[in-house]
């Protein structure tokens, strides 16, 4: 799970999504699109495996 500390933004500038959050335990998950995020261990940096792999896709987080 990508976990985030507090709320996010749900709107980003040229991003066709909406990010919010669900409880996950005692944490808070991101969500896309009302969807849980989740990271995927076998990638690495510069490298990403799992984008489109049984329905998932990959997007990659900025620094804003």
């Amino acid at each position: 799970p990508v976990y985030v500390k507090g709320p996010v933004v749900k709107h980003v500038k040229g991003v066709m999504a909406t990010f919010g959050t669900i409880k996950r335990g005692n944490k808070l998950q991101l969500t896309v699109n009302g969807l849980p995020a989740y990271i995927y261990e076998g990638d690495t940096a510069g490298i990403v495996k799992c984008d489109n792999v049984d329905g998932w896709h990959a997007f990659r987080p900025s620094a804003g």
